[in-house]
């Protein structure tokens, strides 16, 4: 499987070239090699506040990699659909057009010299997306507007389908195996992570909304607040969380309690802006 985006006919290169979804039982033989040449560069990432929240408790439990990556590492924006701020990662200038993440560290070997090869600084709490590449998730809605079945496309040919270089390689890098589609996602993704992200999305954002404490969008015209005020509404309390627990094994009980404190707090905050 080493070679399934080379092969004549082969259904992975035939799905990608097509940009088909692939089959979640379909075997996949990928395993990033570091390079960064094309999933950390050029491209719009965007962070949800639990993720932001992982990012920021890693930084300030690893000082040392904090004064290593360039700030801003994110910028914030309003979200088209629903006039609640998001943050995106705020991608550097490399030069030769080319913008990089800024979590992306280059790996040099014991001499101090750069081996080609760069490595995601905080691949422990990346982001969803990061995770999948280089596949991309479709989720399909069903008649009443709910979330159905999810299937997935190839969004890149990354290096990671073609056999493994001579030479060096990056840190943790494992050959690829026979794995199918589901189980090397359920291998990438994070459950706890996941568990997060899903919360804020169906539990915190609606309990915005409905209060109408957002911008005004085409999607959602009933927002009460101003362009200005939703990005300082995501600065002080969306991506704003609580210093992190002394243990990381709690991070997923605190993220949630925080999340969970937000989205009960939301009718609090809509009678205080009406007085």
């Amino acid at each position: 499987m080493q070679e399934s985006l080379t092969a004549t006919n082969n259904p992975l290169q035939l799905a990608f070239e097509r940009g088909e979804p692939i089959s979640q039982d379909a075997p996949i033989g990928f395993a990033c090699r570091g390079c960064g040449h094309r999933c950390c560069v050029n491209m719009d990432v965007l962070v949800s506040p639990p993720e932001a929240a992982r990012i920021l408790w890693h930084l300030e439990r690893h000082p040392d990699l904090a004064a290593r990556i360039a700030k801003p590492w994110g910028t914030m924006q309003l979200g088209g659909s629903s006039g609640l701020p998001l943050t995106q990662l705020r991608f550097v200038p490399l030069g030769d057009d080319l913008n990089r993440c800024p979590f992306l560290s280059p790996v040099y070997n014991a001499q101090g010299e750069w081996q080609q090869m760069a490595w995601c600084a905080i691949r422990a709490v990346r982001p969803a997306v990061c995770r999948l590449y280089p596949l991309g998730r479709v989720t399909a809605l069903g008649d009443d507007g709910r979330a159905g079945e999810q299937d997935y496309r190839i969004i890149d040919r990354c290096a990671g389908f073609e056999p493994a270089p001579v030479g060096p390689l990056p840190p943790r890098y494992t050959p690829p195996g026979n794995q199918t589609v589901r189980q090397w996602v359920s291998e990438q993704v994070n459950a706890d992570q996941t568990a997060e992200k899903t919360y804020y999305l169906t539990v915190v954002v609606p309990a915005f909304v409905t209060a109408h404490m957002h911008a005004p969008t085409d999607d959602n015209p009933g927002g009460v607040l101003s362009e200005s005020d939703a990005l300082e509404l995501g600065r002080t309390l969306m991506y704003d969380p609580p210093a992190p627990p002394p243990d990381p094994g709690d991070d997923h009980a605190f993220l949630m309690a925080w999340l969970g404190s937000l989205a009960r707090h939301v009718p609090e905050l809509a009678a205080a802006l009406k007085a």
